[in-house]
């Protein structure tokens, strides 16, 4: 898996759906990268961030392709805090 590849084919699906994606590459105490989806209509600071550590067994939750995949289920999705009004979303904080 080309891990430049992956990101660039998620941000233009998040482009697509109104986001943006930010990968940051770097250790943390979270974890060795993150995926964080931005919506600046809705909010300066990200929405949502998927932390994780490389060299981990792929399956796993922390895994580069696990958070990937949680990072495109949350664009097509989103939360329940979100809903679609006018075609637009919008965050419902209650």
């Amino acid at each position: 898996m080309n891990i430049r590849e992956e990101i660039s084919k998620l941000k233009e699906v998040a482009k697509k759906n109104g986001l943006e994606v930010r990968f940051h590459d770097y250790k943390t105490n979270a974890g060795d990268f993150c995926i964080f989806i931005y919506d600046k209509s809705v909010r300066k600071s990200y929405m949502v961030g998927f932390d994780g550590l490389w060299g981990i067994v792929e399956f796993s939750k922390l895994s580069f392709k696990s958070c990937l995949n949680c990072a495109y289920k949350w664009i097509k999705k989103r939360d329940k805090r979100f809903e679609k009004v006018n075609g637009k979303w919008i965050y419902r904080n209650n």
